[in-house]
């Protein structure tokens, strides 16, 4: 799964303090091209979370029953960042969406507890998953990219010279814009 975030700039400031001064802002055309959708916001009581977790109990090899439950997320609750547990997280705040693929009725959907803290198991799933499923971005399709300061932006245009040709390379670098602009600005 990669999850994105549906957050104008002027709502940017929180996310870029939780998530890291590094971004990548790209067009929502692309995003629905690809698949790409809102979560569903969902707390304990509603009827929604408790019909769907009754049908995961009953069928637990029903992978469009677990496709459907990767597309929910909690309205509030408990995260960890950083390896540190972050009380009272108001996740509807960052209007998610994700990108899950339609994997193969062969390939493993989900990963059980220990095989996520297996880092060989995710290493070996993430790429498998990445030639597999990955998701193409054209010059085209980049609104912004956010690095954290100037000292970053030399680094980003010589990766990006790489990346693509020279007339895209160019275009792309003009949405190149510093977390510490931002934080002056908005």
């Amino acid at each position: 799964m990669v999850s994105f975030c549906d957050l104008p700039l002027s709502l940017i400031r929180k996310h870029l303090h939780e998530y890291g001064n590094f971004g990548i802002g790209l067009n929502k055309e692309w995003g629905i091209k690809n698949g790409i959708t809102p979560v569903f916001y969902v707390h304990e009581r509603s009827e929604m979370f408790k019909a769907v977790i009754s049908q995961m109990s009953a069928m637990k090899d029903d992978n469009e029953l677990k496709l459907l439950a990767a597309y929910m997320k909690p309205y509030r609750g408990n995260a960890w960042r950083d390896g540190k547990a972050q009380i009272d997280i108001h996740f509807y705040d960052e209007r998610e969406w994700r990108y899950v693929p339609r994997v193969a009725a062969n390939e493993q959907f989900f990963l059980t507890r220990e095989e996520h803290t297996n880092k060989e198991k995710t290493a070996e799933l993430h790429a498998s998953f990445k030639q597999k499923y990955k998701l193409i971005v054209h010059p085209n399709d980049i609104q912004y990219l956010i690095v954290p300061d100037d000292g970053h932006i030399l680094e980003l245009v010589k990766h990006l010279r790489k990346l693509y040709n020279p007339d895209d390379a160019t275009l792309v670098t003009t949405a190149i814009m510093t977390t510490d602009c931002i934080h002056e600005d908005v």
